[in-house]
């Protein structure tokens, strides 16, 4: 059956009751005209509370005899109503704790309320999940924004991502991926693309390409004796001394700007005696 969301934090108390519980003509300066509530217009099926612990008091005791009685009074009404819904709740915050500390929540609503608690838990206790919404966000915007070369992101930024706390969760990583699509102009995400936040609070600095992407046709004169291997290892070891020299010899963001880790680093310097 029908299902109504309402944030609790985000309508006025005098409003709130009147979204929930409908009010008569009437009933208060500009209520011009009846009007049903979400418990009437939900009628068999449900009614989501989202941040339910912004929810004033007056306002919760009356919900509380709406969950106990199934009863409840539209604003200006004289007749008593009977509400027939499932009540969803959610909130960030913990309502034991508030119950506890200033009395910000009624503990009979409380407990009224915990029938069947379920736990979601922070986008940083669950990293399996973070490549699927990460594709999930990216088709999303990718399409809005008609984007000609499809953004995606590579494994060193996926893994930059994978370690990060997440304080604002999934739709801290929504918002994320829409300002980078926005920004980068399309194509693959490195993690020079990535916030400061991502980085140690440091602005990261312009990555060194990790491949020769240039229209560069005839660049290259390939004489007798010519060696792959050691031209590719000069090749590193260039962008190596270029991006110590970028970050004044600092070895953790050299790495970060390669894309490796800092023993992996440091372990090359030492072997080709690079500095």
């Amino acid at each position: 059956k029908r299902l109504f969301a309402i944030n609790c934090g985000a309508i006025p108390e005098n409003l709130l009751e009147s979204e929930l519980f409908g009010h008569e003509r009437g009933a208060f300066t500009g209520a011009d005209r009846k009007r049903q509530g979400y418990f009437e217009l939900a009628r068999g099926g449900t009614v989501f509370l989202d941040e339910i612990g912004d929810m004033p008091l007056a306002l919760q005791a009356k919900l509380l005899r709406v969950l106990q009685e199934k009863k409840y009074l539209p604003l200006g009404g004289t007749e008593t109503k009977t509400a027939d819904v499932r009540i969803i709740a959610a909130t960030n915050t913990d309502l034991a704790k508030e119950i506890g500390t200033g009395g910000r929540f009624r503990l009979d609503l409380y407990y009224r309320l915990n029938v069947l608690p379920i736990h979601i838990p922070p986008l940083r206790e669950r990293p399996t999940d973070l490549n699927d919404l990460l594709q999930h966000f990216l088709q999303i915007y990718n399409n809005t924004y008609k984007v000609t070369s499809p953004c995606h992101f590579n494994q060193q930024t996926i893994d930059i991502l994978l370690n990060y706390c997440w304080p604002g969760n999934v739709r801290q990583l929504q918002n994320l991926v829409e300002r980078l699509i926005l920004t980068s102009g399309g194509g693959e995400l490195y993690p020079h693309h990535l916030p400061a936040e991502f980085h140690g609070g440091e602005s990261v600095d312009p990555v060194i390409q990790p491949a020769l992407t240039s229209n560069r046709a005839g660049a290259y004169a390939f004489k007798p004796g010519f060696k792959l291997n050691e031209h590719v290892r000069q090749i590193e070891n260039d962008l190596i001394s270029e991006a110590l020299r970028t970050t004044g010899n600092n070895r953790n963001r050299a790495a970060k700007i390669l894309g490796i880790n800092r023993t992996t680093l440091v372990e090359r310097i030492k072997k080709r005696q690079l500095s």
